[in-house]
């Protein structure tokens, strides 16, 4: 609930062009649908996690000429985009979690 929310909230006060949702999740097919049929300046990516699919999810994107996309067929894309293991700001330092390593 809480993510339809955020969605139909941000196109309704312009707040984003691109939503892009990671989920496999088909409860998020009517507010996506909702976002497509009022908001058509929009554009909508879904990724599914891996080893996970929605084929209502996959219905929507094709339908509206977009590409399935699953994150499990771009792995190496993702470790390749993956924050420095230690970023420094002024005098603040994060350091990547150990799980996504």
């Amino acid at each position: 609930m809480n993510i339809s929310v955020e969605i139909i909230g941000d196109c309704a006060f312009d707040k984003t062009d691109l939503i892009i949702l990671i989920s496999a999740d088909s409860d998020l097919v009517s507010p996506l649908e909702y976002v497509l049929k009022n908001f058509q300046q929009k554009r909508i990516k879904v990724f599914f996690p891996p080893e996970r699919k929605s084929t209502d999810l996959m219905m929507l994107i094709r339908k509206q000429g977009g590409r399935v996309i699953f994150l499990d067929n771009n792995e190496l894309k993702f470790k390749k985009s993956m924050m420095d293991h230690l970023v420094t700001v002024g005098n603040k330092s994060v350091q990547i979690p150990n799980e996504w390593l």
